[in-house]
């Protein structure tokens, strides 16, 4: 049995609409943590004055919780790229009953799982943490943030200074 013309163009409509919804619920949210993610790396890496990579950025909407994965932060001035700061997992969970205002910003809780900060001074006396002028003039600019509970579980800090061939390190800190 052949369909009638209007009844072909009535299931392209219908199969073009269920397509249209599929892209929207599907690549809305793919589309949404991609430029979220730009933003942070960008927003990171201007505040840092340093290269930011963030491999993934998972939103929980109903929870008001952001989840960043590998996140790694690189030296910009060093004579080499060199890794700053490496994350395996962050999060935080936003105050929903303040919202999210940036100016005034009240996070619930911060949590960073498996961190390594790395200070490293080269044979020169040049370390891969100072700040530029430009980064130390723009602290006044900083707006107020407000942590209620932050938990930090297997952090390093590994110092080390190739000056005069020394070098420390700490090794599974928590803090809660």
């Amino acid at each position: 049995m052949a369909l009638s013309r209007t009844k072909k163009i009535i299931l392209f409509i219908l199969s073009f609409l269920v397509a249209m919804v599929l892209v929207v619920f599907i690549g809305g949210p793919v589309y949404l943590e991609y430029k979220i993610r730009t933003e942070l790396e960008k927003g990171f890496s201007e505040a840092l004055n340093s290269e930011v990579c963030i491999a993934d950025v998972d939103i929980r909407w109903m929870k008001g919780e952001i989840m960043l994965t590998h996140l790694v932060v690189y030296s910009q001035t060093f004579p080499k790229p060199k890794v700053k700061l490496s994350i395996a997992e962050a999060g935080i969970i936003v105050n929903q009953e303040s919202g999210m205002s940036l100016q005034n910003m009240s996070i619930d809780r911060l949590y960073i799982t498996d961190c390594n900060i790395f200070v490293i001074t080269d044979a020169e006396g040049q370390i891969n943490w100072e700040p530029s002028q430009n980064e130390a003039e723009s602290y006044d600019s900083i707006p107020t943030l407000i942590i209620n509970e932050i938990d930090i579980t297997y952090a390093g800090i590994h110092i080390v200074n190739q000056q005069n061939k020394t070098s420390y390190h700490v090794n599974g800190v928590c803090i809660n």
